[in-house]
């Protein structure tokens, strides 16, 4: 298992909660800058947690969803 940042888990567990979004929309839900969340959405796709899905939008993957 990954160990997360409390950012991270944070911004996954809105992800979770809201299904697709931008950065700017989990920016806001977090609290913290657009460009903080595009960093910790890019960290969470290498570790299999989110997908792209569009320019911008992310999802939950489907490992995360459990």
């Amino acid at each position: 298992m990954v160990e997360l940042t409390p950012l991270e888990r944070k911004v996954l567990e809105a992800l979770k909660k809201e299904g697709r979004v931008t950065a700017p929309m989990l920016a806001e839900k977090v609290g913290t800058t657009p460009a903080s969340v595009r960093t910790v959405l890019a960290r969470l796709s290498r570790f299999g947690l989110a997908k792209r899905v569009a320019y911008g939008v992310y999802e939950p993957a489907e490992e995360a969803e459990e």
